[in-house]
């Protein structure tokens, strides 16, 4: 749907709907460099989501609410189903910090990697593929403005 414009503190809504059933989890890869997971969260432990039902986060039930932070720039938020959940912290800290230039799309994937490995491997390399069957997956780009 193209690129989301929001300004700061405009609240947030995220519409997902999965063709397969299973567990949703939802990353930010702030305009500030951070990973951050927004779904689930402290709030919401439980991530299930049915395949064909759409599935809005956060709806009026949640105890929490989602807006628009960090400076002006170029984020995006990565939908992630998979078969059973992702054993990733539930914290409202950032996984990992972008430093030293890094690029957004290798912290991310640091990020990923380093809280998936031990699920299959118990310690993978950065460089080992893990596996990935039965995962499906979705971005929403959006830009923070003024």
């Amino acid at each position: 749907e193209g690129v989301q414009e929001f300004r700061q503190r405009d609240p947030i809504a995220l519409r997902v709907r999965s063709e397969r059933d299973g567990h949703l989890t939802l990353l930010d890869l702030g305009t500030d460099g951070t990973v951050t997971v927004l779904y689930p969260n402290r709030f919401v432990p439980e991530g299930r989501i049915e395949a064909g039902v759409p599935l809005e986060i956060p709806t009026a039930a949640m105890p929490f609410r989602l807006r628009a932070s960090g400076p002006e720039g170029w984020g995006m938020v990565r939908a992630v189903v998979t078969p059973r959940p992702l054993s990733l912290p539930v914290t409202d800290e950032p996984l990992l910090s972008q430093k030293d230039g890094a690029v957004l799309a290798d912290v991310a994937a640091r990020a990923l990697h380093r809280a998936l490995s031990d699920l299959w491997t118990g310690s993978a390399p950065l460089g080992e593929a893990l596996p990935v069957e039965g995962w499906s997956t979705g971005i929403v780009n959006y830009r923070i403005v003024r």
